[in-house]
């Protein structure tokens, strides 16, 4: 998997994805809560990601800074979490906007 996060095309790609993963987790506190997202965000690899993010907005010297590189080797299945942890959100709000599109229908009947 390094060797993807190594292939000088993509790395701009995952850091961006990355990047915003990481802005979403961080807007958490106004209100979401989900026990699948709550369990997935007490993973370690939450700071790793914050780690990932910071040095990815900020100009960094070497091209492949510990810090992108960390994610990867140290983080506890980082590719399959960050997988689980998309599906999550998506569940959490396809559920969240059906219950808001139920709510207003039943207002308007």
């Amino acid at each position: 998997m390094i060797g993807v996060y190594k292939s000088k095309s993509l790395k701009p790609v995952i850091d961006a994805g990355h990047m915003h993963f990481y802005q979403i987790i961080r807007k958490l506190g106004l209100g979401l809560s989900d026990r699948a997202v709550d369990a997935l965000l007490a993973s370690p690899n939450v700071d790793l990601l914050k780690r990932y993010r910071n040095g990815a907005f900020h100009f960094q010297k070497n091209y492949f800074d510990e810090r992108f590189l960390e994610f990867i080797r140290d983080g506890k299945d980082a590719a399959a979490w960050v997988g689980d942890l998309n599906r999550a959100f998506g569940d959490y709000f396809i559920r969240r906007f059906s219950q808001q599109q139920t709510a207003s229908s039943s207002a308007t009947v």
